[in-house]
C-alpha cells in the first residue's frame, strides 16, 4: 500500500494538498478533515511525533508559526499587532517562520511585514527546509503554547501541526476552517463570527473558544502614508 518512510519523504513530493478550498463549500467539513488526519497518519506514521517539553520558566513561552509573515498578507495583518501587544513581562514570544533567515531576508516585502520584522527580529525563529529538523527546533523551545496562525493554507505548517510540539496547541481563523487534526486543542474565534455556540461547535474538531471581541488588533493605516 501507499506508505512514506518519514515526514520529509512526504514533504519532498512537492506542493501537497491542504484542502484549501473546502471552506468555500457550504458543508460541514469536520468529519472529512478528521478522516484525512487519520488517513495521513496511516500512510506516514512519522507524522505522529510527541516531543512536548513544558518550560519551567516563570514566563509562559508562546510561539506563533506561519508561512505568511513575510509579506502584507491577510494573515499578517490579522495577527502581527496581537503578537506585538503581548505583555513581555508575562510571556516570552517566539515568531516562527518556515524558511531560513537568508531566504526570509530576500523575500520579506510590504510596509507592515518589513516593520514587523525590523521591530521584532530578535524573536524570530527560522526553520530549515527539513520538516523533521523543524520539529526538533520547535521542541527545543520548550513552548507552553503554540499558535498556528493558519492551518490549511501552506503545506509545511499543515504537516507540522500533526506533531505535539507544545502542551497547548491552537488554531485560529487565518484560514477560516477547522483543521480536523487531533493534536490541535483549541480554535479561537469570536462570538461575532459564529452562530450560537452549540451550532458552531459542531463544525470544529478543536474545542471552540469564542471571544467577546473581534480577537484581532488592526494597525493604524496612516502608517502607509
Amino acid at each position: 500500500g501507499l506508505k512514506f518512510k518519514n515526514i520529509d519523504e512526504l514533504y519532498n513530493l512537492g506542493r501537497g494538498n491542504t484542502f484549501f478550498r473546502l471552506p468555500y463549500i457550504q458543508e460541514n467539513n469536520k468529519e472529512f478533515l478528521m478522516y484525512i488526519c487519520s488517513f495521513m497518519r496511516q500512510i506516514c506514521p512519522d507524522l505522529t511525533y510527541n516531543n512536548s517539553v513544558k518550560s519551567k520558566s516563570k514566563k509562559k513561552r508562546i510561539g506563533f508559526i506561519s508561512e505568511r509573515l513575510k509579506n502584507d498578507s491577510s494573515v499578517l495583518r490579522d495577527r502581527f499587532k496581537i503578537i506585538e501587544n503581548i505583555d513581555r513581562n508575562k510571556f516570552e514570544v517566539f515568531i516562527i517562520v518556515t524558511e531560513s533567515e537568508q531566504l526570509f531576508n530576500k523575500t520579506v516585502k510590504g510596509n507592515f511585514a518589513k516593520d514587523f520584522y525590523t521591530k521584532n527580529k530578535k524573536e524570530f525563529i527560522f526553520l530549515p527546509y527539513s520538516v523533521s529538523e523543524s520539529r526538533e527546533i520547535i521542541s527545543f523551545l520548550s513552548l507552553n503554547i503554540l499558535v498556528y496562525c493558519e492551518i490549511g493554507m501552506d503545506y509545511k505548517p499543515y504537516l507540522l501541526s500533526f506533531a505535539r510540539l507544545a502542551p497547548i496547541q491552537i488554531n485560529t481563523w487565518g484560514h477560516s476552517e477547522t483543521c480536523g487534526i487531533d493534536t490541535i486543542d483549541y480554535f479561537i474565534s469570536s462570538k461575532h463570527y459564529e452562530l450560537e455556540y452549540d451550532i458552531s461547535n459542531k463544525y470544529y474538531s478543536e474545542k471552540l473558544i469564542l471571544t467577546d471581541s473581534l480577537c484581532t488588533c488592526y494597525p493604524n493605516f496612516d502608517f502607509l502614508n
